[in-house]
Parts: structure tokens; C-alpha cells; sequence
């Protein structure tokens, strides 16, 4: 679940603080918040919906209600949401208008002047979205979405879902040669030897003028995983060939330099 939180001050003692959770990874194609419909209760027809998210809010006694009210729709609008089902409660925060009197001798004694209960907002409920388009999924850089969020978990070492977001990215997009080399390095990363070089090598056929890196990643998997000198430092040799970075060509110099001592 992801949480976004924000808070809106509307004037003094007006604040209200808001945070906005998504149930799924999926990006939704946003709604218009005009459009959106709030309910207290889920709608006759709840079947026709998704939920995706939820929303929660809470105010200061002197925040706006219908200006809250509409920030929400806003934020359920941008994870693409058609519905609220919201419920709205007003939450005792203390008393206004008391006052203090001094006491020769005795110090401060309260007395009450005119004191008045004082409410604050609460509002929270959940967001739906309707299933005959809950699959609009934003195609436009869906693509690049998947890398990125793969990457995200390779990073958390997370390659089981980096894998499956490759896998998908490269079902949308057979060139996405990201995804492959992407895929690779979690591939090597779970031991899978074999398979990460034929990825390597499917990023490498896709885009050979960017391939140094790609070279050096199987060179990494010959010498480090597999122990295959002679095919470590071919790929090695294939980085120098294929790259201008200096920084690569020197590491990839190293190791060859390394494995040609022993």
C-alpha cells in the first residue's frame, strides 16, 4: 500500500491534515474530481466498483469543511477514482473562551466566560473506481513504469517482483532492452547463471551501441559466478571494445589484468 500525506491550512487554526493510501502498484488513468460521487454508505450497485484506496483527514475546529471536501475528491481523482464512500464526524477538541482572574494571596482561579464546546472534522473513507474501466491502466509509459518499478526492487533486493515487472514490461515491449538487462542482473543475482547471460546477451542484440556495461555484467557472471576465466575475459575484452567510459574501461582493464595473473 502506498501513503501520501499533505497537509492544507485554509487560516488561522485552520489546518486539516490528509493522507491518501493506494491499494495496488497499478497507475490508474486519473478521474475528473468534478465527477466524483460521495456516499455515505457503499452504493446499491457495490458490485460494479474496485476498491483502490483510502482516504483519511482530520481538521482543526475552524477548518473548512467543503474545502476539505474537495481536496479529497482532488487526491481520490489522481489514483483514478469515481466514488467516496465518506464518513464525516465532528470530534470534541476542547472548550473555547474560558479566562483566568487573579486572587491576592491565592494565585490564578479559573472562571468561566461564555466557554463553548469546540469541534474538529474527521473524515475518512474508502475510494472506488468502476470495474468496467479499472483496467485502464495508463498505457502511455506503462512500459517505462515497469522497468523503473523493477529496478526499485532489484535494488530492495527484492528480484522475485523485479523479475515479474521485466517479464511483463518485456511482454508490452519485445525491445525493452532495459528490461533485459535489468532481468539479467537479478537473474545472477538468484544464481540463474545461464539465463542471466542469454538476457545480457538479448539487451546487448537489441542495442549494440550501448552494450559495454551489458559486456562487463556477463564478464561479472563468467568470473564471479561461474569461474570461467577464458570467457571472463572475452567479455571483458568485448566491454573495452564497446564502451568510451572511462571509469568501466579501467575496472574492466583490472580484471582482465587479474585474472590473466592468476
Amino acid at each position: 500500500m502506498k501513503k501520501y500525506f499533505l497537509l492544507l491550512c485554509f487560516g488561522l487554526l485552520g489546518c486539516a491534515s490528509f493522507s491518501v493510501s493506494k491499494y495496488s502498484n497499478d497507475n490508474y488513468a486519473p478521474t475528473n474530481p468534478i465527477n466524483i460521487k460521495i456516499f455515505q454508505n457503499m452504493p446499491p450497485n457495490k458490485d460494479d466498483y474496485l476498491v483502490i484506496g483510502e482516504v483519511n483527514s482530520s481538521g482543526a475546529p475552524l477548518s473548512n469543511r467543503s474545502s476539505m471536501i474537495e481536496r479529497i475528491k482532488e487526491k481520490a481523482a489522481e489514483i483514478g477514482g469515481d466514488v467516496i464512500v465518506l464518513n464525516h464526524q465532528e470530534v470534541f477538541s476542547g472548550m473555547s473562551g474560558g479566562g483566568n482572574s487573579y486572587n491576592y494571596g491565592y494565585g490564578y482561579t479559573n472562571y468561566n466566560m461564555n466557554t463553548t464546546a469546540q469541534y474538529a472534522p474527521q473524515m475518512n473513507g474508502i475510494i472506488l473506481r468502476y470495474k468496467n474501466r479499472a483496467t485502464e491502466i495508463i498505457e502511455s509509459g506503462k512500459v517505462s513504469f515497469l522497468i523503473n518499478r523493477g529496478n526499485q526492487y532489484g535494488r530492495k533486493g527484492d528480484c522475485e517482483n523485479a523479475i515479474l515487472d521485466y517479464n511483463k514490461a518485456i511482454e508490452l515491449n519485445p525491445k525493452a532492452f532495459e528490461a533485459y538487462a535489468g532481468k539479467a542482473n537479478c537473474l545472477a543475482i538468484e544464481k540463474k547463471y545461464e539465463e542471466s547471460i542469454d538476457s545480457s546477451k538479448k539487451a546487448i542484440e537489441l542495442t549494440p551501441d550501448k552494450s559495454g556495461d551489458l559486456y562487463f555484467n556477463i564478464g561479472l557472471v563468467y568470473d564471479e559466478g561461474m569461474n570461467q576465466k577464458e570467457d571472463a575475459i572475452e567479455a571483458y575484452n568485448n566491454s573495452l571494445k564497446h564502451s568510451e567510459d572511462k571509469k568501466l574501461i579501467n575496472k574492466a582493464k583490472r580484471r582482465i589484468a587479474k585474472l590473466e595473473k592468476n
